[in-house]
């Protein structure tokens, strides 16, 4: 998968001290999170390791990167990258194109072209959280090198000041000095002008710091690096035995600084509204910077893993009259904040909805079951969450409510995209509402899932009607896990209505459910495979539906 990313930003450094940062390659490791360089080769390329965290998956790369050119006059350059995954499970490539501007005396301009592929593990989330994931680790890079420019910046001031000629902070990039002996196998970058008295030194009279221990910056929330007493975790630093807590105190702020802690989400103001309209009024407040915390089994692991964030999390939890399973009106009607349980153990559901009963008892575990909520299942907008291919069979629609009202959104115009929905930054999704199926009507969740409780591979939603003549009447088939968002396989519809439901028929209409699917390759299947999978599930789905269906 082949994803190209263009990115410019903006560095208060000369463009000559940011042209020796981007072709060093330790101080660009140091920058830039999970990267580590181990050596270079005879040939000239460089060898490193570098850690990534996709959603719930890390994934951990062992490759080498070469200066395929090198201009310093127009300060350009090219580089080439590949790796293998550790374990085995893919490998990803890049050629990178950058390009370095002086806009103004201390102010320069970077913008970076690349091209990146990815095979096998990572490639199952797709495109777009792939280049979610690279934006944050972008943003992180370009915060950690600007402080790093600056941090030089006031090293080359100092010494200049202390009267230290010919000599520079970081930026010597010669060939390691067999006189630094803290760090023998450290390049000459990271021998530092010494100034000091009792600290090792090369022979040119510089310092020498060892291995930089600590040296990426964003240990604490803000990019600030972590306390000195972290130290005591790194057994390379200890002498002796190390005490039964081995935990850094907590260090106290300088005056008039604000206390910090080392938290893994970002940080974010925790809201607990009691009622609907107080918690409209902090949407409508915070707008784009809010989230809605339902169930919070999809929104907390990716605060956590930092592939989302939010100023402000506005828990609905304890507003009343969110949960609830009726029937009223000629529909069935769930309320937003129903737990997945409730809806599995409802007597209404299993005896007149056996697809929303099929799809309850295939997500997650138990655990999950008990705090995830059906609304959050789809405001969330995952096209590998069950509910949503589940929801365009039957036909659904939810309601929306926000300050102006309530509006109610038919299930094939709510999700935009990847998950991306017709929901507005103020507005909750309170209700789901399910048509009452006629007599004669079954349903059916088929799932293909590599352990119990994971996503699925693919899955098939079909929830049909009979005639009195035994034909279709009435038919909807969605597929999960079929594409960016959930698929209604409208061609398999169109032609399975009205026709007798023998194995003629619903294997063509298999067929065409088949075609409809658009999956992404990933560990879990090459997209044929996933074509396949969806076609053979539909199938079955087809066939246990008119089963139920004349059963009733």
């Amino acid at each position: 998968m082949g994803i190209p990313i263009e990115k410019s930003f903006v560095v208060e450094a000369p463009a000559a001290a940011v042209w020796d940062f981007l072709t060093d390659p330790y101080r660009v490791a140091g920058c830039l999170p999970g990267a580590a360089i181990t050596g270079q080769a005879e040939d000239g390329s460089w060898a490193g390791t570098i850690t990534v965290k996709v959603g719930p998956v890390t994934a951990s790369y062992r490759g080498k990167l070469r200066f395929e050119r090198l201009d310093a006059a127009a300060r350009e350059a090219e580089i080439a990258a590949a790796g293998q995954e550790t374990r085995g499970k893919g490998g990803a490539d890049m050629r990178m194109k950058s390009r370095i501007t002086e806009r103004s005396p201390g102010e320069s301009e970077v913008v970076v072209v690349s091209d990146v592929n990815v095979v096998g593990i990572l490639a199952q989330f797709g495109r777009g959280m792939i280049q979610d994931v690279s934006d944050q680790l972008f943003q992180k890079f370009t915060a950690a090198m600007r402080q790093e420019l600056r941090d030089a910046g006031r090293d080359r001031g100092r010494l200049a000041g202390a009267g230290v000629a010919g000599t520079t902070a970081r930026g010597c990039v010669a060939a390691p000095d067999p006189g630094c002996r803290a760090a023998p196998e450290r390049p000459a970058s990271y021998c530092r002008s010494a100034g000091t008295a009792g600290t090792a030194a090369d022979s040119r009279g510089r310092e020498c710091p060892g291995p930089r221990f600590g040296r990426r910056r964003g240990g604490r929330p803000g990019g600030g690096p972590h306390a000195a007493a972290a130290g005591l975790l790194d057994r390379r630093r200890r002498r002796g035995r190390a005490g039964v807590l081995a935990v850094p105190p907590l260090a106290l702020p300088a005056p008039g600084k604000e206390l910090t802690r080392a938290m893994i989400p970002a940080p974010f103001d925790y809201h607990a509204p009691q009622t609907m309209d107080e918690a409209l009024g902090l949407l409508q407040r915070h707008r784009d910077d809010a989230k809605v915390l339902s169930g919070g089994q999809s929104l907390l692991p990716l605060l956590k893993l930092r592939l989302g964030s939010a100023a402000h999390l506005v828990d609905i939890g304890r507003i009343p009259g969110l949960e609830y399973v009726r029937e009223e009106g000629g529909q069935l009607k769930i309320g937003g904040r129903t737990r997945e349980s409730e809806l599995e153990h409802s007597p209404l559901v299993g005896e007149r909805y056996p697809l929303l009963a099929d799809v309850t008892a295939v997500i997650a575990d138990p655990l999950v079951r008990n705090l995830a909520t059906v609304g959050g299942n789809l405001a969330h907008g995952d096209p590998a969450n069950d509910h949503p291919a589940a929801m365009l069979a039957l036909g659904a629609s939810v309601v929306a409510t926000g300050p102006g009202g309530t509006r109610t959104i038919a299930i094939d115009d709510f999700f935009l995209g990847l998950f991306a929905t017709a929901l507005e930054p103020d507005e909750i999704l309170t209700e789901i509402l399910v048509p009452q199926p006629p007599p004669g009507s079954g349903g059916a969740y088929v799932k293909l899932e590599r352990k119990v409780g994971d996503f699925a591979t693919a899955a098939a939603a079909v929830q049909l009607t009979l005639g009195a003549g035994g034909e279709v009447a009435r038919v909807g088939i969605g597929l999960t896990n079929a594409g960016p968002t959930p698929v209604r396989a409208a061609e398999a519809e169109r032609f399975l209505t009205g026709k007798q439901p023998g194995e003629e028929a619903i294997a063509e209409a298999a067929r065409l459910a088949g075609a409809a699917a658009a999956p992404s390759a990933d560990r879990r299947g090459a997209i044929e495979y996933k074509k396949q999978m969806a076609r053979v599930l539909t199938g079955r789905a087809l066939r246990l539906a008119v089963q139920r269906a004349k059963e009733r």
